[in-house]
């Protein structure tokens, strides 16, 4: 169906951004968020302070931000 593939398309942007982010905090975000793993336990795991784990979601998740609107532009020019 017409949403499935919307879906389908959403999860590979989604992926292609996670892969241009720096391995750390790539990692960081999937940990916390598909993951559910807390800030705390990444921290502790991974070597950082959860403030810095903080940090790194915040700057990933703005990198992630910009580079899906990017895609969602490409997408729209392709269809």
């Amino acid at each position: 169906s017409q949403i499935e593939q919307g879906n389908l398309e959403d999860r590979l942007a989604l992926q292609h951004a996670l892969n241009q982010l720096e391995d750390k905090t790539r990692e960081i975000i999937e940990s916390v968020f598909l993951h559910q793993e807390s800030r705390q336990q990444v921290a502790q795991r991974i070597g950082l302070s959860p403030v810095t784990v903080t940090r790194r979601i915040k700057k990933g998740i703005e990198e992630l931000t910009g580079l899906l609107q990017q895609s969602s532009v490409s997408f729209s020019m392709e269809g």
